[in-house]
């Protein structure tokens, strides 16, 4: 696993993270859907390098993984949450998840992925 994938960033995220187990068990099972899931090129997202992810690929992979509202905006806030950590640890420089705003959903969220 390369220290530049975005597999790897999710791999330290959930070793270092201070998180409930309850958040932290969650959180990792939406990381661990993103980054076995395929991209559009046929490589799994966990080998795509981390720094170079864009706002576009985030709203790619919300609505490629999900058909949700609340699903969708999960997906978001745990991308978002992630890359939030790690500009804090200086593992990079932007979030760009930030200013997705979230879809409008019923109540709650319920998890209806691939």
């Amino acid at each position: 696993m390369s220290h530049r994938s975005f597999r790897w960033l999710c791999q330290e995220y959930k070793r270092r993270v201070r998180l409930s187990p309850k958040i932290l068990a969650r959180r990792s099972s939406v990381l661990d859907e993103i980054y076995a899931s395929e991209h559009k090129s046929g490589s799994k997202r966990g080998t795509l390098p981390f720094d170079l992810l864009e706002r576009r690929h985030i709203l790619e992979i919300r609505d490629d993984l999900c058909s949700t509202p609340g699903a969708q905006n999960e997906v978001v806030k745990v991308i978002s949450a992630m890359y939030g950590w790690a500009v804090e640890n200086e593992i990079v420089r932007n979030n760009p998840a930030l200013g997705i705003k979230r879809l409008k959903s019923g109540h709650g969220f319920h998890m209806v992925c691939r």
